[in-house]
């Protein structure tokens, strides 16, 4: 059926087709989903064991290798890295991208099922946890007060805060940190507990014998059924030092007798301050596939309420919002896209000199967009930054189509033909070639389609919405323009000059526009006359200039993705090793105020001490602390949070033996650092060395900061080195010892006291000056199996020493990570003069290093690109062919691909921009973009041809003809690009290399393919000629 015969014949259906596509679009469009990104499924799942009390050395050698040996025969698994701390291994499992999580998780529980009998009793149940960006906190709230201590903000938070918010259907958890928990502390005195000959086992076993309710069955009496209960458990602080530890002899021993009983609260570990002031957090979590922002809006409601519930002198201040960037940013994607789209139809009314005409290609921006949101809605795709950038990126291309139907249209009305016929016969002599250029744009996402990694999730959104919006487009220009141009647009010919009722289509004299495009109409004409003269010369001028471009490559920065200024950043900082809490918090605390004075500061949240930020950030000990910054709005402030950053970093200086590293808060699309080196081999001690070595090298590094090592390090510890042979003469075997020792100084809950409904931990321990020296621990009595109270200095050795902090191993291997922030240069610039620092370093046998995070993301995917955009190529180069039912000269058409590099690298330099994996899917785009004109200049030379036309007239004549609309669409799409290329307002950065790429490669091979084309055309002609004389004259033999 050919679409425009039909739409002109029958406008009323058309009409009718299109207001129902709006009716839906509109529709869809209000029940679409918001959100930042696509709905991301990393293929990673993490194992957890918790193991209190033990070194890294034994959690490595216990727990972290007997799981990695049986989860290394996994299907599919693409690496396995572990991370063995005090207390806790972490073994985190990546997998090939595509691979069914949920699958893969049932197979990682079968297989630690078969070794999970060989894990340490005392260990926690292994816990597997699947990577989901949605289990990141949407909210952090900092909650403080003038009046109220942390006990009453505790319980304010935990009474009414979370269980109303908990309450509510998207929300998934809501974590309390930073505040007091109560707890019934019984401090032991040692020298009590060995007068009395008692041990801690005797204590702990009377506590808990002594605090039960317990049912007794039941009693029958006449008609009655009693239920019997035994009720023991403690009723207040006296009922628990009443205690009978021991009687002998008539000798009672009450718990009171030796040791204290105190209502307190449990030992801190943390501290949190909201703005300077002391507070708690409260971090909250949405439910999986739930709306960011539409959660973060009811919750914001259910906060007014509960606002009014709380005492007037407790605050709630929002600390990180992550729907309140979404929103900015989407805000921006959308206001971009408006502006380009009022950009491109100032663009057709200068061209065409005519509202009504203008308003026709007009109508193809607002319909294409709002069809697309059906088909978007029916793809199970969210309105995120990338569907609307393509949205952004589609708008000028979305009337190219448009633009070429019409102006054949207006070039027949011009040549006399009734107005219907010329809305035919314009639509269809240009139908195969809009075609052509609309599956050549959408070739080039396919391959997209098998490219792996962060990429490809990325981007496949943003190919779907193009593909959507230009097919919608191509709808679009052969059904609604040939019918609106059959009905509005009135031509008057006289003397065989066309005139067009209100207005003139054909620029004249008088229109200034006009002027403008006949000048460079006729210059262009003589240029092109010219060049095929001396096409020789030409074309080797051509080549220069490309092989010229191509030498400026190596000053293009590259990285993986530029990072972007969401106004929010964390100052990590960490003290030696062992620093107690109270120290870390003084030195927080300067930090803190040094950050309050900087004026862009919107509100800050600092956590002291061990503990999570809840926002991916999180603190290993006492001696590490974390400031998450919070500036205001972009518009707001005069500097970027890099200058901010910048400055606080000279500001703060540096502090005696404390390390103070910045990170900011952006779109993390890898977990490893903007600089990050990882070593491997056996030993320990010379992985520290070549690190420290790495480290001294690397620091001469322009634009590297906070430079660290993974064990750089140490943990001061206590080694109680066991006497078999003496522990066994008194019946004691490592485990009684070390569980002694456990009990004694950390302390072990004996028992649970109910309150209220509230249950309270009841912890028993040695009080705290009989457990601040060696000699004490020395001193400790163990209880043996026959009654006897050995000193355990009788059967150990208690000795200082120190270990790492932590372990770290890869596939099977222990790595050692030198690790640092980068700024003010590109990736790709400090990775090579890193590698020019390290070219000299000799590494002992079986120990290797090289670059990992950040840059092996980045090498990855353009890897992968790289492929794609070879296919790409391929493809493009197939739908051509189909279309010219020629090999030969799709190969004059694909002659402009390599002139949009020029564009491409000096856009790059110019704007001071990266190549990196946004900028990388621009020039796969441009494959499929910058062919558009040629094929459109190339199919109208032929078609002359066929009329019997010179060749270089008709070259002439063609380049003259399809000017105007090759200057139209490349002009509508580049500038409708301008905005986002301007890089302004929220997700500016991730917008903007897209954008410039698109912009100089399409600018540069529009202006060069007008000349070099048509003379390559001329090249492959002559070739075809002589193939084809060649084989007339074989064929004759």
């Amino acid at each position: 059926m050919n679409l425009p015969n039909f739409s002109v014949s029958r406008p009323v259906t058309i009409l009718m087709l299109f207001i129902g596509l709006i009716l839906i679009g509109f529709i869809s469009y209000q029940n679409l989903g918001l959100d930042l990104l696509p709905d991301l499924s990393f293929p990673m799942s993490a194992i957890i064991v918790s193991y209190s009390g033990v070194a890294p050395q034994e959690i490595e050698n216990m727990i972290t290798i007997p799981l990695e040996e049986a989860v290394g025969t996994i299907q599919g698994v693409k690496k396995i890295s572990s991370y063995s701390r005090e207390g806790s291994s972490v073994v985190l499992m990546e997998f090939n991208w595509g691979t069914d999580m949920d699958v893969t998780a049932l197979n990682i529980r079968e297989k630690i099922d078969q070794v999970k009998g060989f894990l340490p009793g005392d260990a926690s149940d292994p816990m597997v946890i699947k990577f989901d960006p949605s289990l990141m906190p949407i909210l952090v709230l900092g909650m403080s007060s003038e009046e109220k201590d942390l006990q009453k903000l505790q319980e304010y938070a935990e009474d009414i805060i979370k269980p109303r918010l908990e309450r509510m259907e998207e929300v998934a958890s809501v974590s309390i940190n930073g505040g007091l928990d109560r707890e019934i502390l019984v401090s032991i005195d040692n020298g009590k507990l060995r007068s009395n000959q008692l041990s801690f086992s005797q204590v702990t076993a009377a506590l808990a014998g002594e605090n039960v309710n317990l049912p007794a069955g039941t009693l029958k009496e006449g008609t009655i059924n009693f239920l019997i209960r035994t009720l023991g458990r403690f009723k207040s602080i006296q009922d628990i030092e009443r205690i009978l530890i021991s009687n002998i002899r008539g000798n009672k021993i009450y718990l009171g007798d030796i040791a204290k009983v105190e209502d307190t609260f449990k030992e801190r570990n943390s501290i949190t301050y909201v703005n300077g002031k002391p507070g708690i957090m409260v971090s909250l979590q949405k439910e999986s596939g739930k709306n960011t922002v539409t959660v973060a809006k009811r919750v914001f409601k259910e906060l007014e309420i509960i606002q009014k519930l709380l005492p007037g002198d407790i605050s709630i201040t929002p600390v990180f919002d992550s729907s309140d960037f979404i929103k900015k940013t989407i805000s921006q994607v959308g206001w971009v896209a408006l502006y380009g789209a009022i950009i491109a139809v100032f663009v057709l009314f200068f061209f065409l000199g005519n509202l009504s005409s203008t308003l026709i290609i007009g109508f193809a921006i607002p319909i294409s967009l709002i069809f697309t949101f059906t088909l978007l809605y029916f793809s199970n795709l969210t309105l995120n930054m990338m569907t609307l950038g393509g949205l952004a990126l589609g708008i000028g291309m979305m009337v190219d189509n448009s633009i070429v139907v019409l102006e054949n249209i207006f070039r027949y009305r011009e040549l006399g033909t009734d107005i219907k016929e010329s809305a035919c016969l314009g639509a269809s002599e240009v139908g195969t070639a809009i075609s052509a250029s609309t599956f050549t744009t959408i070739a080039v996402f396919l391959p997209i389609l098998y490219v792996q990694g962060i990429a490809s999730e990325l981007f496949k959104p943003m190919g779907y919405t193009i593909t959507f919006s230009l097919l919608t487009s191509l709808l679009v220009a052969l059904t609604l323009v040939p019918m609106l141009s059959s009905k509005i647009l009135r031509f008057k010919v006289k003397d065989n000059k066309p005139s067009v009722s209100k207005g003139n289509l054909v620029q004249n004299s008088l229109s200034q526009g006009g002027r403008i495009f006949i000048f460079v109409r006729e210059e262009y004409s003589r240029l092109l006359t010219w060049s095929l003269r001396h096409r020789g010369m030409v074309f080797i001028l051509a080549v220069i200039i490309f092989v010229g471009s191509i030498m400026l490559i190596p000053f293009v920065g590259t990285e993986f993705i530029p990072s972007s200024d969401q106004g929010q950043f964390n100052i990590n900082i960490t003290l030696p090793t062992g620093t107690n809490l109270e120290t870390t918090r003084k030195v927080v605390s300067e930090v803190e105020k040094n950050v309050l004075e900087i004026p862009e500061i919107k509100s800050i949240l600092t956590t002291a001490g061990e503990g999570s930020g809840g926002m991916g950030f999180s603190t290993e000990g006492g001696n590490s602390g974390t400031i998450m910054v919070n500036l205001v709005e972009q518009n707001k402030r005069d500097r970027s949070m890099a200058q901010i950053i910048n400055q606080l970093r000279q500001k703060i200086g540096t502090y005696p033996d404390a390390q103070i590293k910045f990170s900011e808060q952006s779109m993390s699309f890898t977990s490893g650092s903007g600089l990050e080196v990882k070593i491997s081999g056996d030993s320990l001690d010379e992985l520290e060395n070549i690190a420290n070595r790495i480290l001294i090298s690397i620091a001469e590094v322009e634009g590297v900061y906070d430079l660290e090592s993974s064990v750089e390090d140490v943990r001061p510890e206590l080694h109680v080195n066991i006497d078999r042979e003496k522990a066994n003469l008194y019946g004691l075997n490592t485990a009684q010892i070390a569980s002694t020792v456990h009990d004694a100084l950390l302390g072990r809950v004996a028992s649970i006291y109910q309150e209220k409904g509230k249950q309270i931990d009841i912890r028993i321990r040695l009080q705290e000056e009989d457990r601040n020296s060696i000699k004490e621990v020395e001193n400790l009595l163990i209880s043996s199996s026959v009654g006897l109270q050995i000193p355990l200095k009788e059967i150990a050795e208690v000795t200082v020493g120190s270990g790492p902090k932590g372990i770290d191993r890869e596939n099977q291997q222990r790595i050692v990570n030198v690790s640092g922030n980068i700024s003010d240069r590109f990736l790709g610039k400090v990775i090579q003069d890193a590698q020019q620092k390290l070219e000299k370093l000799v590494l002992p046998e079986d120990y290797r290093y090289e670059f990992v995070g950040q840059n092996k993301e980045m090498q990855e995917s353009f890897l992968q690109l790289a492929l794609a955009l070879v296919l790409s190529i391929i493809l493009v180069y197939m739908i051509i062919a189909a279309q010219f039912e020629s090999l030969l000269m799709p190969l004059a058409v694909m002659f402009s691909v390599p002139f949009s590099l020029i564009g491409v690298i000096l856009g790059l330099l110019l704007a001071d921009k990266s190549l990196n994996v946004l900028s990388y899917i621009g020039i796969i785009m441009l494959v499929g973009i910058v062919v558009n004109n040629s094929i459109v200049l190339i199919d109208y030379i032929n078609i002359l041809r066929q009329k019997g036309i010179e060749r270089n007239e008709a070259i002439i004549l063609g380049g003259k003809t399809r000017l105007r609309p090759i200057l139209m669409t490349m002009l509508t799409t580049v500038l409708a690009l301008v905005p986002m290329a301007l890089g302004t307002g929220e997700g500016a950065e991730l917008r903007a290399p897209m954008a410039i790429t698109i912009i100089g490669g399409l600018t540069s091979s529009t202006f060069l393919s007008l000349i070099i084309v048509p003379i390559f055309y001329t090249f492959l002609d002559d070739l075809s000629q002589k193939i084809t004389k060649k084989r007339g004259t074989i064929n004759k033999v």
